[in-house]
């Protein structure tokens, strides 16, 4: 059982599933719908919830948000689709095993296959485009890319055997000795079939290709002052000189963002030391202000925001970029209690009840936080100059919502599952996680992607609005996520605030009001006529006032 499925006294499972059908009437928005609960046997289960394909996950009307079927534990969202990926009828009993994630330092730099119900909501976000790296991969998409790798060990070898002549052994006994720990790093079915030298040569490849695209490799030639500046003394360089734009950009996707195609971190701090003489710590410092560039350039960081300092090297280059995404919000470590025994009733034979007030439920729409809660959504560009920040920065404020602009691309579905995909297999903290679940809920249809995009906060490339809200509603299909652990989920506190401004009659009037009649610019100019029509009647009304008060007096 999963750290975000197995709490003590039990948890609550709540199932977001794929369907069609969206409910219509707009006074049962605070109300879950019992009648489309799906037949799933479970204990110490608290509420299921009907998503629908759209993403809307409307289950009639405004006031029915506030009910659900749930016992007293804590919960544990699945956005998915229902299937069972597990076998038999009940996949919910039978989520990822990474309770044993963090126990260990093996176990944390464990490089597993991303879950086969995450991988069928879009398997294109986990399918490497131009290289492949290690073993999980070994089909290439793109013999350039095989042949750039044969390019980069070349390289190496050359600059190694110019440097300590033939007596220098190269790079051919690096690698070897590190396949036990790398073996340790994968699932058996993975590398169980490869004998050592295949792996290691695979490994050699690989890390050559890696340091040549990442980072400028100070190689001996290179240190030394009196050699001049030339292109083969820097693999880099000698590995762009066969790569185009094109082929640069999807490099990066793959080597990057791609968490089933990553090698071990420390086989390029193997082939790094080998090569430069240096410490591990050089690789870090090498690799770190290229993982910085890649974010700043995306707008997932601030150009201010410095290379973290790690107590320990990190599992890979993709646990490399999520060192720079830290929960910006913290709670005080509090969970929800739980009054239930081990033998609670199925759901679907559990009354309605109340949610409790320290419960999370769904975030709605955008569109639905203006109406109900006359909630201002703003783009975040409060930051001072060498303020350090990062997408994940949602602050809420005195009725407005002030959330960091985002960049949507083609890379941001890819980039978004990945750091979640990484999050539930080894991270106890997981902010990425709940950024998307909170952009899916709040960004899912055309009207909300629109609102955004007319307020900043979303800046979008692709196609159409309703690619980009399907892109949102379908982001989190299989995610398993415990809404209701603060240091889990940092915006917990941020959807009570909101939840309580929906619940304000007065806000709630304001927000329906300001979204009917305030929303043309031809309403706003005639009320703002009829203003200017109402004072001047006044005044006329006091100045013909004025001489009778005079006479009286007199």
């Amino acid at each position: 059982m999963s750290r975000d499925a197995q709490h003590s006294n039990g948890s609550s499972i709540v199932e977001l599933v794929d369907r069609t059908g969206t409910h219509d009437s707009e006074n049962d928005l605070n109300h879950m719908d019992s009648d489309n609960m799906p037949n799933a046997r479970h204990s110490n289960v608290s509420s299921i919830v009907d998503e629908g394909d759209d993403g809307t996950g409307m289950h009639g009307g405004e006031n029915h948000l506030n009910h659900a079927r749930h016992s007293n534990v804590s919960s544990t969202v699945v956005v998915g689709d229902g299937t069972d990926t597990h076998g038999g009828g009940n996949h919910l009993n039978q989520p990822v095993d990474t309770s044993n994630s963090n126990s260990t330092g093996a176990q944390s730099s464990r490089i597993s296959k991303v879950r086969a119900q995450l991988r069928a909501a879009d398997d294109n976000s986990y399918t490497p485009h131009f290289v492949t790296i290690g073993p999980c991969n070994r089909t290439p998409p793109s013999p350039e890319a095989e042949h750039i790798k044969l390019i980069c060990v070349e390289f190496v070898e050359r600059i190694l055997r110019e440097e300590e002549g033939a007596e220098g052994g190269g790079l051919a006994h690096v690698v070897e000795p590190l396949v036990p720990r790398v073996r340790a790093c994968y699932d058996h079915d993975t590398v169980g079939e490869m004998t050592t030298e295949a792996l290691s040569t695979l490994l050699l490849r690989d890390g050559c290709y890696l340091l040549g695209t990442t980072c400028n490799l100070p190689l001996p030639a290179a240190n030394n002052p009196q050699a001049p500046p030339a292109p083969s003394n820097n693999v880099n360089a000698a590995a762009a000189m066969h790569v185009t734009r094109a082929q640069e950009t999807a490099s990066v996707r793959d080597t990057v963002f791609l968490l089933e195609n990553q090698i071990p971190f420390v086989v390029l701090e193997a082939i790094h030391e080998r090569v430069t003489g240096g410490n591990h710590s050089l690789l870090q410092s090498c690799l770190g202000p290229y993982v910085r560039k890649v974010l700043v350039d995306l707008l997932y960081i601030s150009p201010w925001v410095e290379v973290p300092s790690l107590p320990e090297p990190p599992s890979h280059l993709l646990h490399l970029v999520h060192t720079y995404f830290k929960s910006p919000v913290t709670e005080p470590q509090q969970r929800s209690s739980s009054t239930g025994d081990d033998n609670t009733a199925s759901t679907l034979d559990t009354p309605l009840l109340p949610i409790r007030s320290d419960r999370t439920g769904r975030w709605r729409r955008a569109t639905e936080y203006c109406k109900y809660g006359d909630v201002r959504f703003k783009r975040r560009d409060d930051f001072k100059e060498g303020e350090r920040w990062t997408f994940l920065d949602v602050r809420y404020d005195a009725g407005t919502l002030w959330i960091p602009r985002l960049r949507v691309d083609g890379m941001t579905w890819t980039i978004l599952r990945n750091l979640m995909a990484l999050e539930e297999q080894q991270e106890e903290r997981r902010p990425v996680t709940a950024y998307c679940v909170f952009m899916s809920q709040v960004a899912c249809t055309v009207e909300d992607v629109e609102l955004l995009q007319r307020r900043g906060i979303l800046e979008q490339f692709l196609g159409s609005d309703e690619e980009v809200a399907k892109g949102f509603a379908n982001l989190c299909k299989g995610v398993i996520f415990d809404v209701d652990i603060p240091e889990r989920n940092y915006l917990r506190s941020t959807w009570h605030e909101l939840h309580k401004l929906c619940c304000d009659q007065g806000r709630n009037f304001m927000g329906s009001f300001r979204q009917k009649h305030w929303s043309e610019p031809l309403v706003r100019a005639g009320f703002g006529i009829a203003f200017c029509f109402f004072v001047f009647q006044l005044l006329q009304v006091i100045l013909a006032f004025i001489p009778l008060v005079h006479k009286r007096n007199k």
